[in-house]
């Protein structure tokens, strides 16, 4: 007699993932309104293994694919090893929760590799983040390994910790290793918005490691309110050209007039030259970007709705960070309360009509960002601090 294969330990003995793909769901029915649930990680599995084109696909808990703790987890050779060169093809809503423990081999080299290996058109994936992962693969994305199809694919409110390490034999990102071919032109056909990564990301070459986008090919992309720390956010051509060459990394949109400014509007990071700030904001101090300072200088961040700040960059919201207490108004001190404006009230900075500095966050503008031969105006005394102790200085 033939002894029955032992039947693996369930995810709810072991705590995590037991390598099984699910073969349904057991809450949802893929609408909308009614979405598969996915509870686990082998129902993760199934929905990105077997994905349906147009259903929808929900997160209900964080997702644990191997046991993640101990320091040294991902040199495990018996980790289970996460799927790749699978089409998703569905919308999946992390709803503010966390995939930990991605892993691949140190040598695999399966083609597309990422929580999502390809996104394939009209898939979308929003509010997922992944952390203590390490993805290795020819093209490797720690959300998205690949976008492909001529429909519009969107990855919005997603993030890779620095816990994460992307490795791409070819290409790699921290969001999306490869925008894929389109041929749609200047039509966008890969949208990527409120996303940031800190992973570590390494790739064939250096142009081919990048933070929100490793590489795209005759794709033209759009990426909004994004950051990148450690990475630029992706792969700089000059963004005045106009070329018919296949390797112009947003073909489309140049063949048809336009540039990379047309596409990529409020990008931050704190790596690359002073040549790429054509393209995004280069902050080489960190320190601008992070805590309450990030409300100032990341211009276009919704503070209100989508991000918060942290004692370090920001995050989003909805994975229920602890955000940084609001700091008292200058109105309810009687001073300064150490914030840059984002605005003058009054004026246009003409001489006729000088920019009207009526507190310190307003002057702190002024000094920090002031505008060749424009004029301003102080309407009253500034308190930059409490002086009514005779020790203030002290302070």
């Amino acid at each position: 007699c033939v002894e029955p294969e032992p039947v693996p330990p369930s995810e709810d003995e072991l705590g995590y993932w037991n390598g099984t793909v699910a073969t349904s769901f057991e809450n949802g029915t893929g609408s909308e309104e009614d979405p598969y649930i996915i509870s686990k990680g082998s129902e993760l599995a199934f929905a990105i293994a077997s994905s349906v084109e147009g259903a929808h696909y929900k997160l209900s808990n964080d997702i644990y694919l191997n046991d993640i703790s101990s320091s040294n987890w991902a040199s495990n050779s018996s980790n289970n090893e996460w799927l790749s060169v699978k089409n998703f093809k569905g919308h999946l809503d992390g709803d503010g929760h966390v995939v930990y423990g991605i892993w691949y081999p140190e040598n695999n080299t399966d083609y597309t590799v990422g929580l999502i290996p390809v996104l394939q058109s009209p898939g979308s994936v929003k509010n997922v983040g992944v952390c203590n992962s390490v993805i290795v693969g020819e093209l490797a994305g720690a959300i998205v390994g690949m976008s492909r199809g001529n429909t519009l694919k969107t990855i919005s409110g997603c993030f890779s910790e620095e816990s994460v390490t992307v490795k791409g034999s070819n290409n790699a990102s921290g969001i999306l290793g490869y925008a894929g071919c389109s041929t749609k032109g200047a039509e966008v056909t890969i949208s990527i918005d409120n996303c940031y990564t800190e992973a570590t990301i390494t790739a064939r070459t250096a142009a081919n490691a990048n933070g929100i986008i490793g590489t795209s090919w005759l794709t033209a992309y759009a990426i909004e309110n994004c950051y990148s720390i450690g990475s630029r956010p992706y792969n700089v051509a000059d963004p005045g050209h106009k070329t018919t060459a296949a390797w112009d990394y947003n073909g489309g949109a140049y063949r048809d007039g336009l540039t990379i400014g047309d596409f990529v509007k409020q990008v931050y990071t704190n790596t690359g030259t002073p040549n790429d700030s054509k393209v995004w904001t280069l902050f080489t101090n960190t320190s601008e970007m992070q805590g309450t300072n990030a409300k100032t200088t990341l211009v276009g961040f919704d503070f209100a709705k989508v991000w918060t700040t942290t004692n370090s960059f920001p995050a989003l919201r909805i994975f229920n960070k602890n955000p940084l207490p609001e700091p008292p108004t200058e109105e309810e001190l009687g001073y300064w309360n150490g914030m840059v404006a984002a605005s003058f009230e009054k004026g246009t900075g003409s001489e006729a009509d000088p920019y009207v500095i009526s507190k310190g966050s307003e002057l702190a503008l002024a000094i920090a960002a002031s505008v060749e031969g424009t004029y301003y105006k102080l309407s009253n005394d500034i308190y930059l601090n409490d002086v009514s102790n005779s020790d203030w200085a002290t302070n």
